[in-house]
């Protein structure tokens, strides 16, 4: 949208985005004592991971982010956090990578598909197959996914799901 970083850039990452919505101070907030200082005399300064109190200060300044929606952001970070943390590998992995990760799941076994690259015709193309099969696991009559026609697929169907919103509200 064309919005500048604090050096200027207008390019955006995903994680420059992460970081604002982890920074307490575009809520209007603000944390005292992050740091503190070992040696007066030297300046030294070490993170504070408990060895001395903070302090939340909050509205204390204009916010750029809505309560409702940091405070949304941080309940979900802190699931996935959670979720991580407990049963296997594959439980609680959050893939962001890609928009379909963790959608499409295969109807022989349940597994999760997952993306891979095929050489095709000279190019790679991004294909979908079952993760199990991948691994040569317990699978072998799924089905492999072309990624444009997927995407094709999505496409298709939420703008039928628009076009069935816009008629029912015709008629109300």
């Amino acid at each position: 949208m064309g919005a500048k970083r604090r050096n200027g850039s207008t390019q955006w990452t995903r994680n420059h985005v992460y970081q604002i919505l982890q920074n307490e101070k575009y809520v209007g907030d603000a944390i005292l004592q992050k740091t503190y200082t070992v040696n007066c005399i030297t300046h030294d300064r070490k993170k504070n991971h408990g060895q001395k109190p903070m302090y939340l200060i909050q509205d204390c300044h204009d916010a750029i982010i809505d309560r409702k929606t940091y405070d949304t952001v941080r309940l979900e970070l802190e699931k996935r956090r959670r979720d991580a943390k407990k049963g296997t590998k594959e439980k609680g992995r959050y893939v962001t990578k890609y928009c379909l990760s963790r959608l499409l799941i295969c109807p022989y076994c349940g597994g999760f598909y997952k993306r891979t690259t095929w050489l095709e015709k000279g190019g790679k193309i991004g294909v979908w197959r079952c993760k199990n099969r991948m691994e040569g696991k317990r699978c072998p009559n799924s089905s492999s996914y072309h990624e444009d026609a997927l995407q094709r697929a999505v496409i298709s169907a939420v703008n039928n799901m628009i076009s069935h919103v816009r008629m029912l509200r015709g008629r109300c």
